[in-house]
């Protein structure tokens, strides 16, 4: 744990700083966009500046996946994350669950927090290691149309990279894990029933507890195994319904648009293009030739009668 926490004097400072976790996060991809090439689409795949697209978002959602999985697992730890917080941050503003008016918020448009709804009664939840998978004893895997991951279990002692090898070929995948007296075993070896993107497969290590890979599939397709030795799973027992995150970025746009319009009514809020209108009537409404000027800014006479 001693690693895990090295960086948590210098990070908790800028938490105090900030006071909120959104202003945190900001300053943290602020620095990720200004100092590094986090941001910058390699254009070129032998280039050494920048990722392949898509690839940063994955890290992103990769490293929210590990900690949120440790976080659902580990009930004891999130006491002692508990009184960490109490001890250490008494005070500081960790979540806000109301937003009280435009300005608080400016032109930053929030998606809704309520959760879209699934299919959730005869399915697994999302974010199963077996959703759309199985498992396999040494490891477990879920997949959606364009994606698979899968999480391999390692031992208490085993909390560096250097004491995994993870080898993802395009059509092959191995795994070795170094023991406690140093040998090396090997808990994944097979072929790969599909081929992916080998480019953009990732692997974490989440020293102590698992390894994740992420693989991205070549087409949307749903594999009935990972490894060719596994037995076929029913494919037409599978969840195909699509997540938003699995839309192309203009149909994400979309749902996402759609949604924020839908939670400004339900707060009462105008649309963002009604909302640019009315900017535009206010600023002509004391304009000189105008028939409302000196009088206060009511939009509401220009409505037609009911």
């Amino acid at each position: 744990m001693t690693d895990l926490c090295k960086h948590d004097g210098l990070l908790i400072n800028v938490l105090k700083e900030e006071g909120q976790i959104f202003p945190f996060l900001d300053a943290i991809f602020g620095f990720l966009y200004r100092r590094t090439d986090f941001y910058i689409v390699k254009d070129n795949p032998d280039g050494k500046i920048g990722f392949p697209v898509g690839v940063a978002e994955r890290v992103v959602w990769e490293c929210f996946k590990k900690w949120q999985k440790l976080a659902v697992d580990s009930t004891a730890e999130q006491n002692d994350l508990k009184s960490v917080m109490e001890d250490d941050m008494a005070g500081l503003v960790i979540h806000e669950e109301e937003v009280v008016t435009t300005d608080d918020v400016g032109d930053f448009s929030v998606l809704p927090t309520e959760p879209i709804q699934e299919k959730q009664d005869s399915v697994e939840d999302l974010t199963s290691d077996t959703y759309n998978g199985t498992d396999c004893g040494a490891y477990r895997w879920s997949q959606t149309s364009t994606e698979v991951d899968i999480k391999v279990p390692v031992a208490s002692s085993v909390i560096k990279s250097s004491d995994v090898k993870v080898d993802i070929q395009a059509c092959q995948l191995m795994v070795n894990v170094r023991g406690e007296e140093g040998n090396w075993n090997t808990v994944v070896d097979g072929e790969l029933a599909f081929k992916h993107h080998k480019d953009e497969s990732i692997w974490t290590l989440l020293p102590g507890k698992l390894i994740t890979i992420h693989l991205e599939k070549i087409g949307e397709r749903w594999w009935d195994r990972l490894l060719t030795t596994e037995a076929k799973l029913d494919l037409s027992r599978l969840d195909t319904t699509r997540h938003i995150t699995e839309l192309p970025p203009e149909e994400q746009m979309q749902v996402e648009k759609v949604m924020i319009q839908e939670e400004r009514k339900r707060l009462g809020l105008t649309s963002p293009e009604h909302q640019e209108k009315l900017d535009m009537l206010k600023k002509a409404w004391n304009l000189e030739g105008s028939p409302f000027q000196g009088t206060p800014f009511d939009p509401s006479v220009l409505q037609p009668p009911p």
